[in-house]
């Protein structure tokens, strides 16, 4: 399995079932990887774009919480044209990576790999055991202060853990960060 593959496998297990509150949750998400990359520029620390970008990211999130949002307000969205920006981003980011001397497959497999360690292993049956550690993992997670309402939901064969707007989050036993530094 390739690495986009891999990437695609990632929310087909966190998010067989796409809603429209979960594409409002992945733009909310989208944007805050932009703005981790605009602080690796150094611009982390403009107020006046980090608001406005924050600005954002909050609307897609409330927009994710939404219990009245609907498929036809994403019917609005020029879906060829936002095909061809997300493919262009895809293009671009690669590009900049390329042209750092980063190896993008091999980092890419690695970011990969980290994601579908959110998930842990897979769960046959959950005894009440289970539940209460998967619980007392989601206090643990929400205690830390910067997720609201984290919970768990079997999916498929996997627990995914969660927060108040769909965020996927990790698994606190087997999630490993990814180690880039070899592909710098």
């Amino acid at each position: 399995m390739n690495s986009i593959e891999k990437v695609i496998k990632f929310f087909a297990i966190c998010k067989p079932t796409p809603t429209p509150q979960d594409v409002m949750s992945q733009i909310a998400v989208h944007i805050e990887e932009f703005q981790e990359m605009l602080e690796a520029l150094g611009w982390g620390s403009t107020e006046d774009l980090s608001y406005q970008l924050d600005n954002l990211q909050g609307y897609y999130k409330a927009k994710a919480q939404s219990e009245v949002l609907s498929i036809i307000e994403m019917s609005d969205f020029d879906k060829v044209l936002l095909l061809d920006s997300l493919q262009d981003q895809t293009v671009t980011s690669q590009g900049i990576g390329y042209m750092m001397g980063f190896d993008m497959v091999g980092s890419l497999t690695e970011v990969a790999n980290s994601n579908l360690s959110k998930f842990g292993s897979r769960y046959n049956g959950l005894t009440a055991e289970h539940v209460a550690v998967l619980d007392h993992n989601c206090s643990d997670i929400e205690s830390e202060g910067r997720y609201v309402g984290v919970h768990w939901k079997r999916v498929g064969d996997y627990i995914v853990y969660f927060d108040n707007t769909g965020k996927v989050l990790k698994n606190p036993h087997t999630f490993f960060q990814p180690n880039l530094e070899e592909y710098i």
